[in-house]
């Protein structure tokens, strides 16, 4: 998929809210919305995403493609891809895809990604997938440390913002144009036989990778033996 078009605002609530408001207007899928900084930020679960201005990347995509609802989890994979790629790609080599969204090098996020969709008629109409991704965060607050880092922390010296934002548009528009992007994204995630602790509802699931199924789902083999395929939860890494 090409990139057509990107809409450059100073800042916004939210790039998602200007990219689903242009979804709901009838614009074609290949419009990014970029901000230099967030007022409302949101990552999964309407959770806050910090975005301070004028040292991280916030951006959001507009894919308008009519797809079944067992395949509308395509364009979340390739954004993390294109994320995981753009992260390496700056000279993190040990970044990883942490299931269900983010980038991480260590148990510290990198970026996390958000992903948004219309069904209609059964059909997916649009998906509006954005991305967070810490560039040149340093003053990073008390609670987020150990928590969240970005890649001028993780090679010491800050990078142009333009230059990291033209990469991960490439990389975006090349992981859009793969197929099925499931094995490219299991390739980057965390490994099979990773012990980890899932949060998911009011549960809490302990075990190893077992592996992913192809909507994107976490297999996980429980310390009592039984796998169990879990769609939703946030991952710890460890136990």
């Amino acid at each position: 998929m090409r990139i057509r078009e990107i809409v450059e605002l100073d800042e916004t609530t939210s790039t998602q809210d200007v990219a689903i408001a242009r979804a709901r207007a009838g614009d074609a899928g290949g419009l990014v919305v970029v901000a230099g900084a967030q007022t409302a930020g949101r990552g999964r679960g309407g959770r806050v995403w910090e975005s301070p201005r004028g040292v991280n990347l916030y951006a959001s995509l507009l894919v308008r493609e009519a797809l079944s609802p067992d395949l509308a989890h395509r364009p979340m994979m390739a954004t993390a891809i294109a994320a995981l790629e753009t992260v390496r790609g700056a000279g993190v080599a040990n970044a990883r895809i942490k299931w269900p969204n983010d980038v991480v090098v260590g148990g510290r996020k990198l970026a996390g990604i958000l992903a948004e969709s219309s069904v209609a008629g059964g059909r997916v109409e649009w998906v509006v997938v954005g991305v967070g991704l810490n560039v040149n965060w340093l003053d990073i607050p008390t609670d987020l440390k150990g928590v969240a880092s970005s890649l001028a922390i993780e090679i010491g010296r800050a990078l142009a913002l333009d230059d990291v934002r033209a990469q991960l548009m490439s990389a975006w528009e090349r992981a859009l144009d793969v197929a099925d992007p499931y094995d490219e994204w299991c390739a980057g995630s965390l490994p099979v036989g990773e012990r980890v602790t899932v949060h998911a509802g009011d549960r809490v699931v302990v075990g190893r990778i077992a592996g992913y199924d192809h909507s994107g789902a976490l297999i996980l083999e429980r310390d009592d033996g039984a796998c169990e395929t879990l769609s939703a939860g946030d991952l710890v890494r460890g136990a």
